[in-house]
């Protein structure tokens, strides 16, 4: 049999547990204030100065814009390479050709992609590594998002 255990008799020392040890130490901090709601922004200017008349009618006729079709050129070429070697047996899956998008952007896909597929991921070298085999799911997905992939593996 082991030891019976102590314990303490809280209600019979509940007026000790009252007082508060730090009220001395209270501090008088300032009011915050909510700061009020954004103002709404004012209506766009001229197009710049530095436009030629032609450009600026140009501008003005399309009103900014113009309605081209969005091509998948934009977006970069991805390569899917399943890795075992110098990782202990563990697979990981490698998307090569994020070189060209930005930190931030880079970060986005990946957070967007670890939700996505329920997997572990990180950047290495400009390099995106996932956790496991995770071509085929993967592939989907970046097609889905308007990338072109290659290797994904056919079943």
């Amino acid at each position: 049999m082991g030891k019976k255990k102590r314990r303490i008799d809280v209600a019979a020392k509940a007026e000790e547990f009252k007082t508060n040890p730090f009220a001395a130490l209270a501090l008088d901090l300032p009011v915050v204030e909510k700061p009020s709601a954004p103002t709404a922004k004012p209506a766009a200017e001229e197009p710049r100065q530095s436009l030629s008349a032609a450009d600026r009618e140009l501008l003005r006729e399309f009103s900014g814009e113009l309605d081209l079709p969005e091509s998948k050129r934009s977006l970069p070429s991805l390569r899917l390479r399943m890795e075992r070697k110098g990782r202990h047996g563990k697979t990981v899956t490698l998307v090569e050709g994020l070189d060209m998008v930005d930190e931030p952007g880079r970060m986005a896909l990946l957070g967007d992609m670890r939700k996505a597929l329920g997997v572990g991921g990180t950047f290495h070298d400009d390099q995106l590594l996932l956790q496991g085999d995770q071509r085929q799911r993967l592939g989907k997905w970046l097609e889905g998002r308007g990338y072109r992939v290659k290797g994904i593996p056919t079943t």
